[in-house]
């Protein structure tokens, strides 16, 4: 018999690497950089634009002309689909090329060459395993983790990143970041893509609650991302707050109803706390996200697309 080594296992996996573009072009330009220097012998990339209105394609689809070493294709997604529905088109398009995996990766992100390796190294030590993190590096001070997975609380429906290698445990989160996730194939053949009316925010933490009886989340912690948290939606702006509070009730109402009123009273202390300062009317965003809620319970509440 043929004894194979763990790196030509790993070596024969097809990893398919989805980066969403949203008026992001320079971002992501400079993560397809990044993953020029990858070590992993065989991947591919596609880039899913969602419409951007400031010429992205044009820029991102100059830049792979003059870098046809590197196996780009690009989708032109033909509106504004928000995370999920943007990324659920390249994952059907690698699926549709025998990818093994797809790793959904932030286009506001740069990566270290061996990142993928030592993913696939990890998610394949188990059978169990479904999606594999990385650890989150600030790309401004490369000496500060900003996220190794999360704790989501079905209560008070928050959630917070995992920071510091020594609060973490391999079987104590209850998810992988989505600014980088490498799933494998069975994963979506058996539960579906990611559930696109959230638009934006809670996608990962409903995706691992769909898969938490079939597959185990895990980290590696040797495989280094560095992320411009934030940087294509703006972190802490009204927009990225609506999304936020009402997509946190929403996942409470689609997963634990009954503990729906508890997480709509832990909303109404958030966003009128006196002690905090809001970048908005607080009484408006109240009405905004109570309304948009309660009409996506009513009318919109999707099942998750499948394949």
């Amino acid at each position: 018999m043929t004894m194979v080594s763990a790196k030509e296992v790993i070596a024969i996996k097809k990893v398919y690497i989805i980066i969403l573009n949203y008026n992001g072009y320079k971002d992501t330009i400079e993560c397809l950089k990044s993953l020029k220097n990858l070590q992993y012998p065989n991947y591919s990339i596609v880039v899913c634009d969602n419409a951007s209105p400031n010429g992205s394609e044009g820029f991102i689809r100059q830049w792979m002309e003059k870098n046809k070493d590197l196996d780009v294709h690009f989708i032109q997604t033909g509106n504004n689909l928000g995370f999920a529905g943007g990324n659920n088109i390249g994952i059907r398009y690698a699926l549709s090329n025998q990818a093994d995996y797809c790793w959904l990766l932030n286009n506001d992100t740069v990566v270290q060459s061996d990142a993928l390796s030592k993913m696939v190294r990890k998610i394949e030590e188990s059978d169990e395993y479904g999606v594999c993190g990385s650890k989150l590096i600030s790309y401004d001070d490369r000496k500060t983790c900003i996220g190794i997975c999360g704790w989501h609380s079905n209560v008070t429906g928050r959630s917070r990143h995992i920071l510091d290698e020594k609060d973490f445990s391999p079987s104590n989160f209850d998810y992988v970041i989505g600014a980088s996730m490498l799933i494998k194939r069975k994963v979506f053949e058996q539960v579906g893509l990611l559930q696109e009316d959230y638009f934006l925010y809670c996608e990962e933490i409903d995706f691992a609650e769909r898969i938490k009886d079939k597959f185990k989340n895990c980290v590696a912690l040797n495989s280094i991302v560095y992320h411009k948290e934030g940087a294509t939606i703006g972190g802490g702006s009204p927009f990225s707050c609506f999304y936020l509070y009402k997509n946190n009730l929403k996942f409470a109402w689609r997963f634990h109803r009954y503990l729906f009123p508890i997480n709509f009273i832990a909303f109404i202390y958030r966003i009128f706390r006196p002690d905090v300062k809001k970048p908005f009317s607080r009484m408006k965003m109240f009405y905004k996200v109570t309304k948009s809620l309660w009409h996506d319970i009513i009318y919109d509440m999707q099942a998750p697309p499948r394949l």
